[in-house]
């Protein structure tokens, strides 16, 4: 498929998406990685304070509370207060959530080995090492500040 690179790789963010959700639901639970993906894939089983997921994810705060709120409400996760500081928020798996987390990264994986099955493996160790030079351009520019 021919063009622009970020087009691609938007593209296949979405098939992927669409393939975990898809084997979310099928398997009983009302959760989607658009909706819980922050959250519960920079969740431990002891679980993680907001800031902590904010700054793993590189969104807001006050996104990752929301995105918290919505699962808690839905019974993925639970959501306490640090006893050491008052301030801090800190996100749990409930039994629930981690069984999602275990199912997600069944479908994960899959998902890689049809892709392997499909291209093969010397194409996807190809692929593994092209989003790594993509992801280490990104890290120089901000640590380069341009």
């Amino acid at each position: 498929m021919p063009g622009p690179i970020i087009p691609l790789i938007h593209r296949s963010i979405a098939a992927i998406t669409n393939y975990v959700e898809h084997g979310l639901r099928a398997a009983g639970y009302d959760i989607s990685p658009p909706r819980a993906g922050n959250v519960m894939r920079n969740l431990t089983p002891d679980g993680a304070t907001i800031v902590d997921i904010a700054r793993a994810c590189g969104v807001s705060k006050q996104a990752v509370s929301r995105q918290a709120e919505a699962l808690r409400a839905l019974g993925y996760v639970v959501i306490e207060t640090s006893a050491s500081d008052r301030r801090l928020r800190i996100v749990k798996p409930t039994p629930k959530g981690l069984q999602t987390r275990h199912i997600a990264d069944r479908l994960y994986e899959e998902f890689e080995a049809d892709l392997e099955k499909r291209v093969g493996v010397a194409d996807v160790a190809a692929f593994r090492r092209v989003m790594a030079a993509i992801q280490e351009i990104g890290e120089d520019t901000e640590t380069t500040g341009e």
